[in-house]
């Protein structure tokens, strides 16, 4: 990939160049070694986000911390956070060792990803509001004698909740997703974190998949992933039926 400056907020920022592997059709295990593995994932979030109210637990590590009898194997971690909160939240985890990034350019070839993450200022972020990826990106990672966690990169998905009522992020693709409603709690030893309801996810994860072009090739090879964390949800929550409703009311007022 030749990377191109001109994508850049600004041209002084500095950047971040990360390849990493992206595997099709991930085997999909579930077992009590990766619900043990899932719970400590959570535990140390808590404590990396000081149990802040403002901070939940999203994407599919959020499912199957509600789920106890299903798990499989998490790569990565997914954070939302409160619009009004989001600039103290970031300067309490840049004191532990992260940078707020978006990302200014990706490749995806011959299965390796390619991604140049720009450092940007949270007071930017708000006001530009950007519809692309954000993460706090850990800055130690570049370290030789580093090892690898799900931790190293935190995807960010800023919420707040529109004229209609509804949650909503700065990724305009995917609004708007619930209309709003109260987070669940995760009870850990040291104190609580929330996460996003499975209803909540179960949205999320329809999206997806009915929009799999419009979030582009990295969202298809996660298809069966995604097809299989949409079907635990379903047998996991009392009114499947409701998601149903809830997409077609969407559409109404998208």
């Amino acid at each position: 990939m030749e990377f191109n400056p001109n994508l850049l907020w600004n041209k002084e920022n500095k950047i971040y160049i990360i390849s990493y592997k992206k595997v099709e059709n991930t085997k999909i295990s579930s077992n009590k070694k990766n619900k043990k593995e899932i719970m400590k994932l959570v535990e140390r979030i808590a404590d990396l986000f000081n149990f802040h109210k403002a901070v939940r637990i999203t994407g599919s590590l959020s499912i199957y911390t509600q789920i106890p009898n299903k798990s499989r194997l998490i790569s990565d971690v997914d954070i939302n956070i409160n619009e009004l909160n989001f600039i103290h939240i970031t300067k309490l985890i840049t004191k532990k060792g992260y940078s707020l990034c978006r990302l200014a350019q990706r490749e995806l070839k011959d299965g390796i990803r390619t991604c140049v993450f720009e450092e940007i200022k949270p007071s930017e972020f708000i006001i530009r509001k950007p519809s692309v990826r954000t993460v706090f990106l850990k800055k130690n990672i570049f370290k030789q004698n580093h090892k690898k966690s799900p931790l190293d990169i935190i995807d960010i998905f800023v919420n707040y909740i529109d004229k209609n009522n509804w949650e909503c992020t700065y990724d305009h693709r995917i609004n708007p997703i619930i209309p709003e409603e109260f987070e669940k709690e995760i009870i850990l030893p040291k104190g609580n974190i929330r996460t996003v309801s499975l209803k909540y996810m179960a949205v999320v994860k329809s999206i997806l998949l009915k929009n799999e072009d419009l979030f582009g090739i990295g969202n298809k090879l996660d298809r069966e992933k995604n097809k299989y964390d949409l079907n635990v949800i379903l047998k996991n929550i009392k009114n499947a039926e409701e998601i149903k409703e809830i997409l077609k009311k969407r559409k109404t007022i998208k």
